[in-house]
């Protein structure tokens, strides 16, 4: 038996895979009135809608990139996206920000996190929401915690955007969080513009780092959570 098809076999269901863990997971079809996301289960990878990414610009949602589900400390060195404590206990009590990595792991409240670093995601570093369509939907409004898990010297101003289109060049800035220098949540609403209500097109929300770290030594940790 020639082994060499099976090899080809493996080896393309590999790349496929790795295709897949590196892709958009989906994208999210509004229906009802609300919709939230708390990312408690991302032990099993990110909610179907969400993607991480690098190489973001302000014309550009950038490229999807690898999503560690595993348990990740808030202090960890190495640039990546994770899955972090959030900033708040399993009983819904705030964390004081110097748990240790076993307590972080205890948590069962969790947000997918960047570590950033001088050759990872600063700047270009994103969130990724896409909605599918808003067809019968107007005055879309939403909410969602920015999460400061680890502070360092070198930090990074978010920008908070959307964009409509399949394959949008253009977006829409809505505000932005600034670097608060200590640990904790940072709660923010924001209203969509008209060109997002009733679309036939994809919806796209970001939470992006569109200019690079300021200041010197080592990047800062940071999340996103309770998506509403």
């Amino acid at each position: 038996m020639n082994p060499k098809p099976i090899r080809q076999l493996v080896l393309m269901m590999l790349a496929l895979a790795f295709i897949s863990a590196l892709s958009a997971s989906g994208q999210v079809t509004l229906s009802g009135t609300n919709y939230t996301q708390n990312f408690n289960a991302i032990s099993n990878g990110l909610p179907l809608g969400w993607s991480v990414r690098t190489n973001a610009t302000a014309t550009s949602l950038g490229t999807a990139a690898p999503f560690n589900a595993t348990n990740v400390s808030w202090g960890t060195a190495t640039g990546q996206f994770a899955n972090g404590a959030g900033t708040t206990n399993n009983s819904s009590v705030a964390a004081a920000g110097n748990e240790s990595s076993t307590q972080q792991s205890a948590f069962t409240n969790r947000c997918p996190c960047i570590r950033q670093t001088a050759s990872f995601g600063d700047p270009g570093a994103a969130f990724v929401f896409q909605i599918a369509n808003t067809i019968g939907f107007n005055n879309l409004t939403f909410s969602l915690d920015l999460n400061l898990l680890h502070t360092n010297n070198n930090s990074t101003k978010w920008t908070i955007d959307y964009a409509v289109g399949n394959v949008p060049v253009v977006f829409t800035p809505l505000g932005t969080n600034s670097d608060p220098g200590v640990f904790g949540t940072t709660n923010r609403s924001f209203a969509l513009g008209t060109d997002a209500d009733n679309q036939t097109n994809n919806v796209w929300i970001r939470v992006v780092a569109l200019s690079a770290a300021i200041g010197g030594g080592s990047r800062e940790t940071f999340g996103i959570d309770n998506f509403d």
